[in-house]
């Protein structure tokens, strides 16, 4: 990896941006900006390092490409600040982590610092491995807001009190989330498990909250379910499944 040992911003005047070969890690203590309307590809197998800052301003663009993956780690921090006008975009084919000697999802966050993630739209098509893999882990608090995930195998995993609120998810071949002990509010997730049957939408695990959420499928579905609940002080509430033009 090429590893960044100074504060850099990337303005939208020089762009496109590209990462190339095993990828680059930000080093602790350092920021990337990615400008307002930027635009950063990350070429194959390439691997975003971040064990500093990463700040991506409103309107910009990553584009991933087939095995390219984001992990956030040790002190690392990342801060997408897309707004309702101007989302940000992060979309590509078949994008997650595939080394050949490990696999993972497409962005992980695991760092001793909570991430933010708001006003995105994650788009992943033409997965290759869609067994296992996940757009998103939370393992570190970490909280995603209005954001929208469009298309591939396995949607989010949320772990250790982090929280997806406002957003909506949907068009996965298989589940959308795994909730343990982190708060899912106010979403609408729909037409997920589309490549799979007698599975879950939502797989909740102990000290998991479901508050206020739309669970539905556009077609009549019936070889699938809602939820799956599985362990402990679950709270589900004031929750819809199906219903108005929505079917379950």
């Amino acid at each position: 990896l090429g590893n960044i040992r100074e504060d850099l911003t990337l303005f939208e005047l020089c762009s496109p941006y590209s990462i190339t070969g095993s990828g680059i890690s930000i080093k602790e203590g350092y920021t990337v900006i990615l400008e307002k309307g930027a635009v950063l590809n990350v070429g194959e197998d390439a691997q975003m390092r971040i064990q500093g800052t990463l700040i991506v301003k409103e309107g910009a663009v990553i584009n991933m490409s087939d095995n390219s993956y984001i992990s956030v780690e040790d002190n690392g921090k990342l801060q997408m600040e897309g707004t309702s006008s101007n989302r940000i975009t992060v979309t590509g084919e078949s994008w997650e982590k595939n080394t050949g000697t490990s696999s993972g999802p497409g962005i992980e966050l695991n760092s001793s610092v909570k991430s933010s993630l708001k006003y995105v739209d994650f788009i992943n098509s033409n997965v290759d491995r869609p067994w296992d893999n996940w757009i998103i882990i939370s393992r570190d608090g970490s909280s995603l807001d209005n954001i929208s995930m469009n298309g591939g195998s396995n949607g989010i995993i949320l772990e250790n009190n982090s929280s997806l609120t406002n957003s909506k998810i949907s068009n996965l071949e298989r589940t959308a989330l795994h909730v343990h002990s982190s708060t899912v509010e106010g979403n609408q997730i729909f037409d997920v498990a589309q490549n799979i049957t007698n599975n879950a939408y939502v797989h909740l695990y102990s000290n998991a909250i479901l508050r206020s959420n739309r669970i539905y499928s556009t077609t009549d579905v019936e070889t699938n379910f809602a939820l799956y609940l599985d362990g402990s002080n679950v709270l589900v509430e004031k929750n819809t499944v199906g219903g108005a033009t929505g079917l379950h």
